[in-house]
């Protein structure tokens, strides 16, 4: 307890109540209401509603002598302990109020800026949260809720509408619920479009379908030699929360960077135009992101296939840091993922996050673009929240999708390691050169059980290269040794690809500028 804590509690009233007090002190030590909650009022009055033990109010008081200080308490037994206490310390500067209304009335505070706000949690409602949101402007924003009062994303929106930072405490999960200004809809979503005329409307159907309202649907016509950007043009022509951007063909790489540069929402999302999800998917998502403050949150998906019309569920399953029931929480390792197969569609990412790391898609890479994105995400995540339903619908069997791909095309796995081990090597710490291990031996036996048999040998040649000769930091025993740990019958086939006659590097260089 520091010495102004202390010099506070010498003076409170005889009559102040014990437990209150004493969870005020712990409050105070523990920054319950964020860094912020005693230095950021400087910028104007400070205003409390629910009095506890007066403690909280008597600190802002104290150490802002020249700001005002208004605490609203129903109770008029507690309102005289506190302003008893006030007159022992001295405190000039605060006022007490019964209600809300007649501390409005008083303070003439209509539109008034105040440095901060704070609602104890018996005072939260939305309607008081309405009543200011109109009346005044906020530095710093603190609070405590129960998800039974309020949707974390609902108090996230109003929030971050109504202060320049806040603060709340989520009682349901122990957790803190915070954030800062921000003005955009909750979710950017970018859809690719090129070749998919006869599957566009369903995708675009189904985003539009939303239960979350706050959307921005962004669909880049890659250079379409179909009807795919007129069939987008005539969405945005129905729904003003459609957006198009027309480029020449470049790619989806390209096309989804330039839809990531054109995203205003506080997450972005990235489906693929021939797939399409189911109505809640997005709200979930977002609701899962801004309770755990997650950089990235994702749901299951499914396979949905063209030629009988069936689906089935992706089965997963997930370590958990901590969790709310029923799978739905945070995952324990984010980069646990990346050896698996990349699904960066059923996911959201903080856009804050993708901007602050630089992460973007690679535009000289003209497929599996996806790949090095679910790697650098991964990597650098701290938090990835989970909601364990399967709302995406990954369609197979469409002619040209990339994941039939069994020609020289599959080259491009070299280049894209290329990309992956500067990043490595980049935030190099030894679990993710181990990741990056086990993420080129999924893609290289994959790419080696669908290529074409003529195109095998040289292709073994290159991964073997890309493997033992081009590592970031490990010996080929080493690298072996991290494979083996993981998973022993890809140890095995390593070990094949690895004591084949010739190095591979002339193969490799062959093949490492491959993009197209």
């Amino acid at each position: 307890m520091d010495l102004i804590t202390r010099h506070i509690i010498s003076r409170l009233s005889s009559r102040t109540p014990t437990q209150p007090m004493q969870d005020d002190c712990w409050r105070i030590n523990a920054h319950f209401y964020g860094p912020h909650v005693l230095t950021g009022a400087a910028g104007g009055a400070s205003l409390v509603f629910g009095a506890r033990s007066g403690v909280f109010g008597l600190q802002l008081a104290h150490r802002n002598p020249g700001q005002l200080v208004f605490i609203v308490e129903r109770d008029p037994e507690l309102r005289e302990i506190v302003a008893e206490s006030a007159q022992n310390l001295g405190a000039a500067n605060l006022t007490l109020y019964s209600s809300p209304e007649e501390c409005f009335v008083r303070t003439g505070s209509d539109h008034q800026k105040f440095g901060l706000v704070c609602i104890e949690q018996d005072w939260f409602s939305h309607e008081l949260l309405l009543t200011l949101s109109r009346n005044v402007r906020v530095e710093n924003l603190v609070g405590e809720f129960h998800e039974w009062q309020t949707s974390p994303l609902w108090l996230h929106r109003q929030s971050r509408r109504m202060a320049q930072r806040f603060h709340w405490h989520n009682h349901t999960l122990n957790l803190p619920l915070v954030g800062k200004a921000f003005a955009g809809p909750d979710v950017s979503v970018v859809v690719p479009a090129y070749g998919i005329e006869n599957y566009i409307d369903q995708c675009v159907e189904s985003l539009v379908s939303q239960t979350l309202e706050e959307i921005d649907i962004i669909i880049v016509d890659d250079g379409a030699r179909d009807r795919s950007g007129q069939r987008a043009d005539e969405w945005a022509r129905r729904d003003a929360r459609v957006r198009v951007i027309h480029q020449p063909n470049a790619g989806c790489a390209a096309a989804r960077s330039n839809g990531l540069k054109a995203a205003t929402g506080l997450f972005v999302g990235l489906v693929d135009g021939d797939d399409w999800v189911d109505a809640p998917m997005f709200q979930a998502l977002a609701e899962s992101a801004v309770r755990f403050t997650s950089d990235m949150a994702q749901c299951g998906y499914r396979h949905c296939y063209d030629s009988d019309n069936t689906w089935q569920d992706e089965p997963e399953s997930f370590a958990l840091a901590g969790g709310i029931g029923q799978g739905n929480g945070l995952i324990a390792n984010p980069r646990d993922l990346i050896p698996q197969r990349p699904t960066i569609w059923r996911r959201i990412y903080r856009r804050d996050f993708l901007t602050d790391h630089g992460i973007d898609f690679p535009m000289a890479i003209r497929r599996f673009d996806d790949l090095p994105f679910h790697f650098m995400t991964l990597a650098l995540a701290e938090r990835l929240s989970i909601v364990n339903a399967c709302y995406y619908n990954y369609r197979q069997q469409r002619p040209g999708q990339d994941i039939g791909i069994v020609d020289e095309r599959l080259n491009v796995h070299f280049p894209i390691f290329r990309i992956l081990k500067e990043f490595v090597n980049q935030h190099h710490s030894r679990d993710l050169e181990d990741t990056l291990i086990m993420a080129q031996v999924a893609s290289h036996e994959w790419a080696l059980s669908v290529i074409e048999r003529d195109l095998r040998k040289s292709y073994r040649l290159a991964a073997k290269y890309d493997l033992f000769g081009d590592s970031v930091t490990l010996s080929g025993d080493e690298i072996i040794k991290v494979i083996r740990r993981h998973n022993r019958r890809q140890a095995w086939w390593a070990n094949s690809v690895r004591r084949q006659i010739g190095s591979g590097e002339k193969m490799w260089e062959a093949v490492k500028g491959f993009a197209k």
